[in-house]
């Protein structure tokens, strides 16, 4: 199950006093969840699409406006959801909960949303894991990864996109 609240950065500016031309971030896989087990292999994965400014213009502000410091040139507006590229849930779980925090990070010409996420995982076959990671996702669409943890899957970030790996073990304590 994938629980995903999504980003509109700037908030306080609304859609039609956005600065300078959208560039749409097709929808592909932002976080990917891999089980190598000796009986079965779980691959699954969220999505985002959406858009963003994409832009390295000298920050644009509305000086009269209510928020006379908030970019109007440095945008994203993104979703999430469960992944078309996803094998079937029927065999594994997966819980997912994806929130923006209330303050992005960075200087206003180059301002990054941080998402937490959070949730459970249990693969087909022995091991289940509880994990939770900071993903950044800056105004261009580009994906990073913040702190992370989890009792046994390993988080990385691989390309534009997250990665949590569990290498299941046998019944009699064995690597896959």
């Amino acid at each position: 199950m994938v629980s995903a609240q999504g980003a509109n950065y700037p908030s306080e500016i609304h859609d039609d006093q956005l600065v300078g031309e959208r560039t749409h971030l097709p929808v592909r896989d932002v976080i990917k969840f891999e089980a190598y087990g000796w009986l079965y292999t779980d691959d699954l994965a969220v999505s985002m699409g959406g858009f963003a400014s994409s832009t390295n213009d000298p920050v644009v502000g509305y000086p009269d406006s209510q928020h006379p410091n908030i970019p109007a040139n440095r945008y994203l507006n993104v979703h999430f959801s469960p992944s078309g590229n996803s094998e079937t849930l029927s065999i594994g779980h997966l819980d997912v909960n994806i929130s923006p925090y209330e303050r992005v990070m960075g200087p206003a010409d180059n301002p990054t949303v941080v998402f937490s996420v959070h949730g459970r995982w249990d693969p087909a076959g022995p091991g289940d894991t509880n994990y939770n990671f900071e993903m950044m996702i800056d105004t261009f669409g580009n994906v990073s990864l913040g702190s992370a943890s989890s009792s046994q899957a390993q988080i990385a970030l691989e390309g534009n996109h997250i990665k949590l790996l569990m290498e299941q073990h046998t019944l009699d304590g064995t690597g896959s």
